[in-house]
């Protein structure tokens, strides 16, 4: 199954991605790799989690992930 599409316009993406972080960068670099699959990227802070904060005391990503994920 592919995921890249050709994206048209804004309501034709109807795959959407919640990053759960509040660093810009890391929004913008995740935007650049998904927008050409036609898979918008939502930062937590435009969601109702908004209010949740989590902190990030992994030793990986992977771990400031999963602790997020729960």
């Amino acid at each position: 199954m592919r995921l890249i599409r050709e994206r048209k316009r804004e309501e034709d993406f109807d795959l959407k991605i919640v990053l759960a972080t509040s660093n810009k960068d890391k929004v913008k670099e995740f935007e650049n790799v998904f927008s050409p699959m036609g898979i918008r990227i939502v930062p937590v802070k435009d969601t109702v989690a908004s209010g949740v904060c989590i902190s990030e005391t992994g030793d990986t990503f992977e771990e400031n992930a999963i602790k997020k994920a729960q």
